[in-house]
């Protein structure tokens, strides 16, 4: 078995003053590892919509122990063990599920600990926090549980004030935001005037039809096998895990042009290490997340789209044919950067440019480039 050090917990006030731990305190832990589980296994499925369910060795080959309590404090110290040995990645890849949802755990105490006008961050569905109600009665006045990562690069601390803050988020039932969701048709009700959406990725939603938009959806659906698809905007509203139930008002619904940038990085948030003959590294879904972003914020409506591609090493290749001027433009989604390359065919010419895309400046030189360019072959 392999077993390292996942969390540090410190107990303080008068009842540890001796670095006793009462039983009932013990408790909490059950109720923290529950809470770990429950947030890794919703990390997992957001990253693997595919899937119905988390794999077998998910929970069963995983476990959290307490593997001691540090003398002259009340110090828990929890490890996390994987039950049998490691014959693949597979397990160390869920192990990164758990140690994500520990940090989202601790992020989310830390925000609501600060200045009580200050709003929590809370990157996981917002029932999960309805765990902490057992802490509610196992932490007295003048107590608080620190929360430490093996490192100590991340830490927070739980009191009662900052306790019933998150038991309150807990309770709040308007979970809804703007959201833009982009797939194919493949069924109309007619009956019912709705419409299936099946995202690229993700799962299928049911959407009203409304009568100005019925020209669109009626083009999409035929043109369903030949992969014609609309974009959605709209306010989503989440269930208590999170997952989109349905759309609360539409905005919106346009014909998606083939080349869309943001509906071709959500195609490749399915693929998989390995996926070049056993080497690929799959770009990440943060990156992914950030470049469909930018794109969508800087890139003009007017200007012509790019092919999109994964890189071997987890990057993204854009490419643009204009006339006989070309360009590609390689992204690294670690470091936020791009490496521009254009050839003009007439002069044999070439320009390099490294771009800095968390830069407005860069964009903007890079937008006024490809305009310059169009405008010349024109």
């Amino acid at each position: 078995m392999s077993s390292s050090e996942f969390l540090r917990l410190h107990l303080d006030g008068a009842r540890f003053e001796d670095g006793a731990v009462p039983l009932k305190v013990l408790a909490n832990l059950v109720t923290l590892q529950k809470m770990v589980i429950d947030i890794a296994r919703w990390r997992f499925m957001e990253s693997n919509p595919h899937r119905q369910r988390v794999p077998h060795g998910f929970i069963n080959k995983i476990d959290l122990k307490l593997t001691g309590i540090e003398r002259g404090s009340a110090t828990p110290v929890i490890s996390i063990t994987e039950t049998e040995p490691l014959r693949n990645c597979s397990l160390f890849s869920y192990r990164n599920y758990y140690e994500e949802g520990r940090d989202d755990i601790i992020n989310t105490i830390a925000t609501a600990s600060k200045n009580s006008k200050s709003k929590i961050s809370c990157p996981f569905p917002v029932g999960y926090l309805q765990h902490l109600n057992r802490f509610e009665s196992n932490l007295n006045e003048n107590e608080h549980l620190d929360l430490q990562t093996p490192n100590g690069a991340l830490q927070a601390r739980l009191s009662r004030e900052s306790l019933h803050r998150l038991l309150q988020l807990s309770t709040t039932s308007d979970l809804s935001e703007k959201v833009v969701l982009r797939g194919e048709v493949p069924e109309v009700d007619q009956a019912r005037k709705t419409f299936e959406l099946q995202q690229i990725y993700g799962r299928k939603i049911v959407v009203p039809i409304l009568d100005r938009y019925q020209e669109t959806i009626i083009s999409a659906l035929n043109g369903y096998r030949s992969n014609t698809r609309i974009s959605v905007h709209g306010t989503g509203q989440y269930n208590r895990h999170n997952r989109l139930s349905g759309l609360k008002t539409i905005e919106q619904i346009l014909p998606l042009d083939p080349l869309d940038v943001p509906a071709r990085l959500d195609e490749l948030r399915a693929m998989r290490d390995g996926w070049l003959e056993g080497t690929g590294k799959a770009p990440s879904q943060a990156g992914l997340d950030w470049l469909s972003s930018r794109f969508q914020h800087h890139y003009p409506d007017d200007l012509p789209l790019p092919h999109t591609f994964p890189e071997p090493e987890g990057g993204i290749e854009m490419e643009w044919s204009l006339g006989s001027y070309s360009v590609i433009l390689e992204i690294n989604l670690d470091t936020h950067s791009g490496a521009w390359l254009g050839f003009a065919e007439q002069t044999n010419n070439e320009d390099e440019r490294e771009l800095d895309l968390n830069d407005n400046g860069d964009w903007e030189w890079l937008i006024s480039e490809i305009r310059r360019v169009v405008e010349i072959d024109s």
